[in-house]
């Protein structure tokens, strides 16, 4: 987790997960605290969904300190938010520079969902 350098995923990975669908919604969020990371990841959730998803792809940033455990809650959280159908792609960075306890996540949201009206972005 000292690099840059993506573990566990290749390009068809993710053209599986953009197949799923037609529209795509995209999104970050971050926090500094373990105890704020579930409600941020709600937050967006909230903010991207437009009806049931086909997939969605996340990309976990972390610093020096992430470990698998990062990547399990994110797994638990898609897993949680999405249909059995859905495909999930959950991805971690590492970056050894930022401080201590600093996450970055970004969520693209694909599906077939129609909104009615756009809902303006808080990130």
């Amino acid at each position: 987790m000292l690099s840059r350098t993506v573990i566990g995923y290749d390009v068809a990975d993710v053209h599986k997960v953009l197949k799923t669908g037609t529209r795509l919604r995209t999104g970050a969020t971050l926090w500094s605290h373990e105890s704020r990371r579930t409600g941020a990841f709600r937050r967006l959730w909230t903010q991207l969904d437009a009806g049931p998803a086909g997939g969605v792809l996340a990309w976990l940033h972390g610093g020096y300190d992430s470990a698998m455990s990062d990547f399990d809650w994110l797994r638990d959280q898609l897993d949680e938010h999405l249909q059995d159908t859905g495909i999930r792609l959950a991805v971690i960075y590492g970056h050894p520079e930022w401080r201590t306890g600093r996450r970055v996540l970004g969520l693209t949201w694909v599906g077939t969902g129609q909104t009615n009206t756009p809902r303006p972005s808080r990130i």
